[in-house]
């Protein structure tokens, strides 16, 4: 996940690895002091340094541009509701195949596989 991610979130999560990507040196000594968490300086290091098969993108915005190249397999949560921001997705290609997992009034998450 992105600094700004794991800076609103405000902990690592439990149960999985914690890699957070910063380019602040200043908060390196800050994020590793968390239980779980691991730091690296570009998307390729925290790729490289997993321990895991499967690897999550979190976000934010800008690691999910980062890593769109070598993503295989999305899951997509829409909440089917307008709130303020000022972040938005670009729109996926036309390759990706949805698969909807859950829908109800409130959200709909969906799993994209690239075709």
């Amino acid at each position: 996940m992105g600094r700004k991610t794991y800076e609103s979130i405000g902990k690592s999560l439990p149960g999985r690895e914690n890699i957070i990507i910063t380019r602040q040196e200043k908060n390196r000594a800050t994020y590793l002091a968390f239980e779980g968490c691991k730091v690296a300086n570009s998307l390729g290091e925290a790729l490289a340094m997993s321990t895991k098969d499967k690897v999550f993108i979190i976000g934010g915005a800008e690691i999910y541009k980062l890593a769109m190249s070598c993503v295989r397999k999305i899951y997509q949560t829409t909440i089917k509701q307008d709130y303020p921001g000022d972040i938005y997705m670009d729109s996926l290609p036309s390759y990706w195949l949805a698969t909807t997992l859950y829908e109800d009034d409130q959200l709909l998450i969906e799993e994209l596989n690239k075709v």
